[in-house]
């Protein structure tokens, strides 16, 4: 009997050794999970922080030249200086950076956004994304502003390298654009 009440005193001791290792190995596994979600959170909200911020960046630079070109009379030309929105993060393994552009729609070539407001033409920044057309770029972000039928198509202007100036020019059928390097 003594030999018994051994062996299961032995059988009990195991049990609660492995029993305290499948416990202790539960609180671990939690633990992981927890952090990884807490990593994966933090990540997005630092992602979305940043995207936030160049778009933001990108609609306060679009209504400086909107509030300029507002300013100017017929036959009056103006120098703008861009500081922003920055260049964005390296895309591909060319060493491809993202970055933004502004350009100008009139007619029926224009973004969505901008038929959807009923604008004659518009003046956008969009994002250069390696892919697509650039309409469909600035249905993206719809960034975006009226210009009251008076824009000619401009060449994009790509805003890789700031600060740069444009010269906006005024005219009584058009506005015009033109790249300046600071």
């Amino acid at each position: 009997m003594n030999k018994r009440v051994s062996r299961k005193l032995i059988y009990s001791k195991m049990n609660k050794k492995g029993f305290f290792l499948a416990e202790e190995t539960m609180k671990i596994l939690l633990a992981v999970i927890c952090l990884g979600f807490l990593i994966f959170v933090l990540g997005k909200m630092y992602y979305s922080y940043t995207v936030d911020k160049e778009v933001q960046q990108a609609k306060d630079t679009l209504a400086h030249i909107e509030k300029e070109i507002n300013l100017l009379k017929d036959g009056e030309q103006r120098e703008i200086v861009i500081y922003s929105p920055g260049p964005g993060k390296i895309i591909n393994s060319v060493k491809n950076i993202d970055y933004w552009v502004l350009t100008s729609f009139s007619g029926a070539q224009k973004p969505v956004f901008c038929s959807e407001k009923g604008w004659e033409s518009c003046l956008c920044i969009c994002k250069n994304s390696w892919s697509g057309n650039m309409i469909s770029k600035c249905d993206r972000n719809k960034i975006c502003v009226s210009l009251s039928g008076k824009t000619s198509p401009i060449q994009p202007i790509n805003l890789e390298n700031l600060p740069i100036s444009i010269i906006v020019k005024q005219t009584k059928e058009a506005i015009g654009f033109s790249k300046e390097s600071i």
